[in-house]
């Protein structure tokens, strides 16, 4: 794990966008902010936490990376860690998530994906005790470390010891906006609109509350057990948590565009199947790594489902059930 993000750092050398020297002076500065500000809270089951930088190696200085700031989580058996790579641009932080996403791939490690933060690229290590997460966020690339965990030998695979990357990358998210609205500056989403679709309407900022659509005891009756409060991660979609595996759970996406996005989406995602007799349009992804997207079209609403549950071998005909559930509820 580390070589892999020695070698994802060593490529950031080939990445080079200028981004002006106020851009640089603020990448500075919050340089300097991450490797000093204590976090506002520990994460459960954490003790100590300590602050500072990470040395760059000699591609790194030829680079315009600004720092890599540290954040180390400490408790009795366990520790964690958090990366910042500081970037002038966000055009670099989000060409170093193909870096990472290359550098991790190599290491030919189990992929793990993440509904609730469905940009993030994440591995565990095959021995179970190593997990890492990367994501873009605005001129920050954030990496979660998490070490020392335990993992149950089961095919849910619980976190029995330590804090899955998943979560910590949550909490490294907001300790970074916890530091760039300390200094003033915009925070930035974890989950980025596709550059080509259209800032959310007036219509989408008052529609619906998706968790108003779905609700617990359904999100429950899909995982086929106890979920979560429901987490509202955006204005248009609602997360519940499996209580049993964090990562595991679902997730209902209201999209604005109605027809024009859902055949946007369509014509750029392969390995697709549809979907009969679910709304006026369905197709399905599905995925190796445990989990399924439906895209569902009824009128002028289109919503995605996002399961994610290891332990059921029929998910992808629970999604679909789910998915007819929520249609029902839509007018026509």
């Amino acid at each position: 794990m580390r070589r892999s993000f020695q070698v994802a750092l060593s490529i950031l050398a080939l990445l080079f966008v200028c981004g002006g020297p106020h851009a640089a002076d603020q990448a500075t500065q919050l340089c300097n902010a991450l490797s000093t500000t204590n976090p506002a809270r520990l994460p459960p089951g954490f003790i100590t936490a300590s602050h500072g930088s990470v040395a760059p190696n000699a591609n790194d200085q030829q680079s315009d990376m600004s720092c890599i700031a540290s954040l180390q989580l400490g408790a009795q058996s366990f520790s964690s860690e958090i990366r910042y790579a500081v970037f002038p641009s966000v055009e670099q932080a989000k060409a170093y998530s193909g870096v990472f996403d290359s550098a991790i791939g190599a290491s030919l490690m189990p992929r793990m994906f993440l509904p609730y933060l469905p940009n993030a690229d994440c591995d565990r290590n095959a021995s179970g005790n190593t997990q890492a997460c990367g994501i873009a966020n605005g001129n920050v690339f954030v990496i979660a470390l998490s070490r020392g965990l335990v993992i149950a030998h089961t095919h849910e695979g619980q976190v029995l010891r330590g804090m899955s990357a998943g979560n910590l990358l949550q909490y490294g998210i907001e300790h970074l906006n916890q530091v760039r609205t300390q200094l003033g500056m915009a925070t930035a989403s974890s989950r980025e609109a596709e550059p080509s679709m259209p800032a959310p309407s007036a219509a989408q900022l008052n529609g619906p509350n998706p968790c108003a659509i779905l609700t617990k005891s359904e999100a429950a009756a899909a995982m086929q057990s106890a979920v979560m409060n429901a987490r509202r991660d955006s204005l248009s979609t609602c997360f519940y948590s499996s209580q049993m595996m964090p990562g595991n759970g679902v997730a209902l996406e209201l999209n604005d565009g109605g027809r024009s996005k859902f055949d946007f989406d369509r014509s750029h995602i392969s390995n697709t199947r549809m979907i009969p007799n679910t709304g006026d349009a369905a197709f399905e992804f599905a995925s190796a790594a445990g989990f399924v997207q439906l895209y569902v079209l009824k009128g002028n609403t289109f919503f995605i489902i996002t399961l994610t549950n290891q332990r059921d071998p029929n998910i992808s005909n629970t999604a679909i059930r789910l998915a007819r559930q929520i249609v029902n509820q839509i007018p026509n």
